[in-house]
Formats: C-alpha cells, structure tokens, sequence
C-alpha cells in the first residue's frame, strides 16, 4: 500500500516489511534563457539525474542567485519559490563566510532526519541537494564531486 509517499510491502518469501519512497518528483522544469548563463540541457540533465538516483538522496536542483531555481529534481511538496528562498539563504551564507576565509566549496544544513547539501558550481550557480540521511556515504560524495565537475566543465 502507500502511505505518505511511499510503498509498503512485505516480501512473500521471507516476510521482511520494506518501505521504498515513491518517486513523486516533477519533470525537469524549462530553462531560463539568460546570457551570462551557458546551459547544456542534455548534459546537465543526465548529470543531475545520475546523482538523483541514488538512494541516499530525495531530490537536486541548480540555483542561479540571479535567475533562481533553473533546473528542479526535487519532490513536488517543494513549491519553486520555496527552494529559490532556500537557494537565497544558502547563497548570502556562502558569502558571508568567503568574506571570512577563503572560499567555501560546500555547506550543509542537518535536520533530525534529513539534510540539505550546497556546493559552489561557479560564480553565481549551486547545486543543491536533499539528503535522506547525513553525513552521506562515500560513493554518495564522490559521485556528488564527479557531478560537480561535469557541471563546471559543462557551464
């Protein structure tokens, strides 16, 4: 049956109670054009969705601090204006502490039961990721870094 978004199901064989989440997120949203702005759709499409596969995670999205959200893998009870206010206060917060120290390739914000990953693309643009547990495991981060640099060379 599904119950709040997910599936749960006892297996026939061994009687072992699973409880998978339904993938509730929406198709890619349409690009902004802008031209300061270079955006393969295609690559950074199959990019995110590569990383937005793995268990561990429940949703990615860029973030321009000038056009906002650009391309959104996130569940749907996220509202667009909702992840652009998150994209804000995670930019200003990278800002704050690069006028500190030197600069800042990631941050997270932890929860009880989840966590929010941003990492620095380029000047302007974030990758932003929902996490399902923190900290994330090692293939999770590498693939999390090999994203990254698909993103840079892309952009």
């Amino acid at each position: 049956k599904i119950n709040n978004g997910r599936i749960v199901f006892c297996c026939g064989s061994c009687q072992f109670l699973n409880d998978l989440a339904v993938d509730q997120r929406p198709k890619e949203e349409k690009v902004k054009k802008h031209p300061k702005i270079k955006i393969n759709n295609v690559q950074f499409d199959k990019a995110l969705n590569r990383l937005n596969l793995a268990l561990e995670i429940y949703g990615v999205y860029l973030f321009h601090t000038v056009e906002g959200v650009i391309v959104n893998y996130m569940p749907s009870l996220f509202k667009k204006k909702q992840l652009s206010d998150i994209g804000n206060r995670l930019s200003k917060s990278f800002a704050e502490v690069e006028a500190e120290r030197e600069l800042v390739q990631g941050m997270s914000v932890i929860f009880p039961h989840s966590a929010i990953n941003a990492h620095l693309v380029s000047k302007d643009l974030y990758l932003i990721i929902g996490c399902k547990t923190f900290p994330l495991s090692e293939q999770i981060t590498t693939r999390i870094s090999k994203t990254i640099q698909v993103l840079r060379a892309i952009n």
